[in-house]
């Protein structure tokens, strides 16, 4: 299976979406197939690798979730300007989250500042 798994920001100038390709409905899979002409696995392989149709695809069907509504071929972008960043699953995350806010006081000798910890 590709490694486009989990959930994904996918931003372009103006526009953000979160994408989670293991949460797909088997209809939505059978959507991207018809649009990109392969397998669900080739498409976010392609993804991964900044394949134009892949990306096309994507945006597309993203917009398409937001209720924008365009034939997939009109979707046009600047490839460079698409950004797809993991979302941290927090299952999966070793360390545990602690309040602690960061301060800063300056410092006896005038030199810089002495960071603080506050709970």
């Amino acid at each position: 299976m590709a490694r486009l798994l989990g959930a994904w920001t996918v931003t372009l100038p103006g526009e953000t979406f979160t994408w989670e390709p293991d949460e797909m409905m088997r209809s939505e899979w059978k959507q991207i197939h018809d649009e990109f002409g392969g397998t669900f696995e080739e498409w976010t392989e392609g993804i991964d690798a900044r394949d134009p149709d892949a990306c096309q695809v994507l945006v597309w069907w993203l917009r398409h979730l937001k209720g924008v509504d365009l034939d997939r071929e009109s979707v046009d972008f600047k490839i460079r300007l698409l950004k797809l960043e993991e979302i941290p699953d927090p299952e999966d995350e070793a360390v545990v989250p602690v309040s602690t806010t960061a301060a800063s006081e300056p410092s006896s000798d005038g030199v810089g500042d002495l960071a603080i910890s506050t709970h």
